[in-house]
């Protein structure tokens, strides 16, 4: 079996691809790359691949981790009893946006969303206005729901944008001070929320990481949406930072104190998979977590029978100074379609 073991390591040593040498108890005996071991940290093939406990015949198969599908194609060398696995180092969603035909697809889709809102926006205004002048304040409410459903139309096709930009590599890593980040954050939410939800802050000072600060903003904000719809009837949301060890970590948990005060303007959308996979606010988390070293932890919370999420980065100990977290465009708050008004239009009522 060295034999052949040492023939199939020839063959795949030069390959771009992710490579995985196992037994039939999907146990690694080889791999292509020093960092893969890390690759699937806090699991084993056997437990994403084996649970059918049979033996797997050649061909391309799915398996999730942490939320993520990912897809592998595996060689059955039966004489041998050896698997090889080789797969790349993206989930199948993010994959699928690096090609060119499906990105542009998808950015056509989103600019006529956009396009589309811009013009019931226009004629929103224009009836509440002629409204105004009449008298007939009793009938507003009525485009209240028009500008409410306009924020999910948008919110439909934001995440999908945001991975895209991953794809053009326009990211640039630099210093920030996340914990003035999550303050600042932290309170534009609480303006745009009025109530609604409250968002509790609880962070150490001087906490760095290395990271771009419009993709920071995106993945806080998907992770504070999570956090809000996967913990149903929260009446606030809490942020933890602290440090430890040479890591950063954020967890984003809930808790239900009082009544929720969410008004109740338009029907709740119901999803029709609420599976973990189908989740574009986790592919958001997951894919700044992939790009700026960080790790995400999901583990339930008896108290709300939700989620809490937990990311991990590497503390920054550059000497440099940091960069501060704020948009040159206008006030977040005050911009009715910022990205800020559109992610959190999934848990409550913006108009």
């Amino acid at each position: 079996m060295e034999n052949e073991l040492d023939t199939l390591k020839n063959i795949f040593s030069h390959s771009s691809e992710n490579v995985f040498i196992m037994n039939y108890e999907f146990e690694i005996l080889w791999h292509n790359k020093t960092e893969l071991l890390n690759f699937f940290s806090g699991t084993t093939f056997k437990e994403l691949l084996g649970k059918e406990n049979r033996i797997l015949e050649s061909g391309e198969y799915f398996f999730t981790y942490n939320g993520l599908e990912f897809s592998g194609r595996i060689i059955n060398y039966k004489e041998q009893q050896l698997y090889v696995l080789q797969m790349s180092g993206d989930d199948v969603m993010y994959a699928s946006i690096k090609s060119g035909a499906v990105r542009e697809f998808f950015i056509n889709q989103a600019a006529q969303v956009r396009q589309a809102v811009t013009g019931i926006s226009f004629a929103a205004n224009m009836l509440r206005k002629t409204l105004d002048e009449a008298g007939i304040h009793d009938r507003e409410k009525l485009l209240d729901i028009t500008a409410g459903n306009c924020y999910k139309l948008l919110k439909s096709v934001l995440n999908t944008t945001e991975l895209i930009r991953y794809t053009e590599d326009t990211s640039e890593a630099v210093k920030i001070d996340l914990t003035d980040a999550l303050s600042e954050f932290t309170e534009i939410c609480r303006r745009i929320l009025k109530g609604q939800i409250d968002i509790v802050l609880k962070a150490a000072p001087e906490l760095y990481i290395k990271a771009d600060t419009e993709r920071l903003t995106a993945c806080l904000l998907s992770l504070t949406v999570l956090t809000g719809r996967h913990n149903p009837g929260c009446s606030v949301i809490m942020l933890d930072a602290e440090r430890v060890g040479d890591n950063v970590s954020v967890t984003a948990s809930a808790k239900r104190e009082g009544e929720k005060t969410v008004k109740k303007v338009f029907s709740e959308f119901e999803r029709l998979y609420e599976n973990e996979t189908a989740d574009s606010d986790l592919f958001v988390v997951c894919r700044f977590c992939r790009r700026f070293g960080g790790t995400v932890f999901i583990a339930d919370a008896p108290e709300t029978g939700g989620k809490i999420y937990s990311l991990k980065f590497p503390s920054c100990n550059d000497s440099g100074g940091t960069t501060k977290f704020s948009s040159s465009v206008r006030s977040y708050h005050e911009n009715k379609f910022s990205k800020y008004h559109i992610a959190l239009s999934d848990i409550a009522e913006i108009y």
